[in-house]
């Protein structure tokens, strides 16, 4: 099996070398990890969900997420329900999943970290369905978890949450609102994909007809194509948002708007993953990722074009060669000079190759030396420039990061922040911060990380303080709370405490001395900060503390005087 996402992949090859265990590699081939796994209940999902953690379901409840980076897997129990009535399949999207029983009854489990389980309304299935997607709240009109599901004879069943249950594209819709009878008619669905924008849903028929629609059921959204196919495909997915894949043991087939195209691998087995700008193509022996080329980067690099950005890119080259060129012609026409600079400008953002893509930037600026700040922003050029360097140093050797530019562009910083404390890149990831002016908690959740790290290792606690505190001076003011509670969980409370002081607000103190239960710091705390909430709080813990009689008077004797504060 394989699954991939964004810049790692983890598979499970030939059973023979891999009997109980699951390995994890980089884009490049290397290898990050190995973790044991000795299941034997049957596999219905095997994902990574967004946080890349990898989520394996197993048929009767039982779920695991593994780290790649650390090797470490935490287990999770749904429901003893579900030993009777199994899981037959689960599907991922964001940081939950749905799946479906042998009663072909559909539930969402919202956050995998502390799951919550809602049972859908019932769909009333015949049959086993063909296949299903989900759409998350906030891509749909109703604001809730969308599933869609083949029906296995005809139309598709949407459910809304646990709200309701809905039948389209068949001849008795539930919904006979006129805009939705006007709905073609889809018959015996055998596959269907979500485009990466989560507008567009594509659905392939059992007599190879491709239909494509909007996700909201608009009528004026809709295509149809008939394809001639010797055998039917093992799977689809989106290539973009403009192409589809049509999967095969060895091979794909692209079917875009206007004509299709075979591609065959020699390898043993190809497996597909739908990405933002285009999928990754993970054979045996390479990853690989499949995109659209721009009109823009077509004008500029195509052979003996001769459109605005193609002559600049060549202009450039002669300046830089020293040699005459027909610069004067550039910038006697503005306006084919502010095309050339925008073709050359998104013709990096495609390019890969450092070289090529360093001399589309520099000609992108050439040709803006010949133009005022109306006709083209200086900002453009500097945060592509920008976001470029990024992307370039996510790739290098020690990350092996294989991300495009548009990928960077659709990841919130949060996200991309995220991604590389996962894998303990605290410089790269303090020097991205800076370096594209993410807010400052995200510069503040490098550091607390870093130091989160730092009191996990066997230094001793002196050391581990010093080192600690010095470096989170760098920063300037920052919460210590986190620190503390992560030296709390790995057992060392000495270090927490002295953590704990030099936390700046002392409600935080406060909440962390009563989960370590040490009542008289968190007193002394609460007393110093005056809140008479904060007070009462404490009191109250004390009182329900199991504690004896002798020891809860002793100690709130020295303060009897504030019990009057909370009356």
């Amino acid at each position: 099996m394989l699954r991939s996402l964004v810049g790692s992949e983890m598979c499970i090859r030939d059973r023979d070398q891999t009997q109980n265990h699951i390995l994890f590699f980089a884009c490049n081939g290397s290898p990050i990890t190995q973790v044991g796994f000795r299941e034997t209940q049957r596999i219905v999902c095997f994902n990574f969900i967004s946080d890349e953690l990898l989520l394996v379901v197993l048929e009767e409840g039982i779920y695991f997420l593994i780290d790649p980076y650390r090797g470490t897997q935490r287990k999770y129990s749904l429901s003893s329900t579900f030993t009777k009535d199994k899981i037959v399949s689960a599907k991922v999207f964001e940081n939950n999943f749905v799946f479906y029983t042998a009663l072909f009854q559909f539930y969402i489990v919202y956050n995998v970290y502390d799951p919550r389980v809602t049972k859908c309304k019932s769909p009333e299935l015949p049959s086993k369905p063909h296949d299903y997607i989900v759409i998350p709240a906030h891509d749909t009109l109703s604001e809730k978890v969308e599933i869609q599901i083949a029906h296995p004879t005809s139309g598709v069943v949407l459910l809304v949450a646990d709200e309701k249950k809905e039948l389209y594209y068949t001849e008795s819709s539930s919904n006979q609102n006129q805009m939705f009878l006007s709905l073609p008619v889809i018959n015996n669905i055998i596959f269907m994909a979500l485009s990466p924008n989560r507008k567009l849903i594509s659905y392939l028929t059992e007599d190879y007809q491709l239909h494509i629609t909007s996700s909201d059921f608009q009528p004026q959204m809709q295509a149809k194509q008939q394809l001639r196919l010797d055998k039917k495909p093992k799977g689809m997915v989106w290539c973009g948002n403009d192409c589809i894949l049509l999967l095969y043991k060895v091979g794909f087939i692209m079917v875009g708007p206007d004509a299709t195209h075979s591609v065959t691998y020699q390898s043993k087995g190809v497996s597909a993953f739908t990405e933002v700008d285009g999928a990754r193509i993970i054979s045996s022996t390479k990853c690989e990722i499949l995109m659209r080329l721009n009109d823009s980067y077509i004008n500029v690099l195509e052979t003996l074009s001769l459109k605005p950005g193609a002559m600049l890119y060549e202009t450039y080259q002669q300046f830089e060669l020293r040699e005459p060129s027909s610069d004067e012609e550039i910038r006697s026409q503005k306006d084919q000079l502010v095309v050339a600079v925008n073709e050359c400008l998104q013709a990096a953002t495609i390019e890969t190759d450092r070289i090529i893509q360093a001399r589309l930037l520099k000609a992108a600026v050439f040709g803006k030396a010949f133009l005022n700040s109306v006709q083209v922003e200086h900002s453009q050029i500097f945060h592509v420039c920008k976001q470029l360097r990024v992307v370039n140093a996510l790739k290098n050797e020690l990350f092996a990061r294989t991300i495009t530019f548009q990928q960077l562009e659709a990841l919130e910083d949060y996200q991309l922040i995220g991604i590389l404390l996962r894998y303990n890149l605290h410089y790269l990831a303090t020097e991205i911060c800076r370096y594209l002016e993410y807010p400052s908690t995200q510069l503040e959740r490098v550091y607390i990380h870093w130091a989160c790290c730092k009191v996990e290792s066997a230094d001793p606690d002196e050391v581990v303080y010093r080192v600690v505190v010095e470096k989170l001076k760098e920063y300037g003011e920052v919460s210590y709370v986190e620190v503390a509670k992560k030296a709390i969980d790995v057992g060392r409370p000495a270090l927490a405490m002295k953590f704990l002081d030099k936390e700046p607000s002392l409600g935080k103190r406060v909440q962390i001395l009563l989960s370590m239960e040490n009542f008289s710091k968190a007193l002394e705390c609460a007393s110093l900060s005056k809140d008479t909430n904060l007070i009462s709080l404490v009191i109250l813990q004390i009182v329900k503390s199991h504690m004896d009689e002798a020891e809860r008077f002793a100690l709130l004797n020295p303060d009897l005087s504030l019990i009057h504060i909370s009356e």
